[in-house]
């Protein structure tokens, strides 16, 4: 016969004190391992998210390079900026058959748009963009750098939960929505003094203009901005 067998006494469980202090450590423990559990799920996961709004933000600045400075400015040849002033006689030597009165305006000027004027013109934006066909671009025909001013589209889409921050949606072309799940975008224009500005303009005509873009996500804001020469 054993020890423990002659000694009942010495056969026995934890005690209560002992399951309390067991449980205080197990807990001492398992916390912290569960905090960084969760904050290595997030540091995986927002370099992901950094990502597609980074690939997201030059997509946009991309669009808006390619396009004109101003919806005033020479779209067949470019002898003219919007601001020249004069009349055909400015007009370089061999570009009078494009360089003409008429295009550098009534008066003689061809004027910049103002920047109170900024955003897309009449004609360039359907009456709803949900009728925009499958996989064509939602924003095809802004012409000019102050046309994705998003203001001025929020008010036309009316879903922007009355910031100027829009759906990253219409960003890209109908059917690929998902790609952008989750972020929206703001573009300002300003106008911006920069040398060499057109010839006789004066003060208040453009120079240039600032693009400020922002993308926005669950995990915070990126931004971004270009600037747009008149040329």
């Amino acid at each position: 016969m054993s020890a423990s067998e002659n000694n009942p006494s010495r056969v026995q469980g934890f005690s209560l004190i002992e399951l309390i202090v067991g449980i205080v450590l197990m807990g001492m423990v398992i916390v912290p391992m569960t905090a960084i559990m969760f904050s290595n799920r997030e540091i995986y996961a927002d370099p992901v998210d950094h990502a597609r709004k980074n690939t997201l933000l030059l997509d946009i600045a991309s669009m808006i390079i390619s396009r004109s400075f101003d919806d005033r400015s020479d779209f067949s040849d470019g002898w003219v900026r919007c601001g020249e002033t004069g009349d055909s006689s400015a007009c370089p030597a061999g570009s009078e058959t494009y360089c003409t009165a008429e295009l550098l305006g009534a008066g003689g000027s061809r004027e910049c748009t103002k920047s109170s004027d900024f955003g897309f013109e009449t004609g360039e934006l359907p009456a709803k963009l949900q009728d925009t066909a499958d996989g064509e671009q939602y924003f095809a025909m802004l012409d000019d750098a102050d046309d994705f001013v998003t203001s001025k589209i929020c008010a036309r889409t009316g879903d922007c939960g009355g910031t100027d921050f829009l759906p990253a949606k219409y960003f890209g072309s109908k059917g690929s929505e998902s790609l952008y799940d989750g972020m929206s975008v703001r573009i300002r224009v300003t106008p911006l003094a920069l040398p060499g500005a057109p010839s006789g303009a004066s003060a208040g005509e453009l120079s240039g203009k600032l693009v400020s873009i922002t993308v926005r996500s669950v995990s915070g804001d990126i931004s971004y901005s270009l600037i747009r020469g008149n040329y």
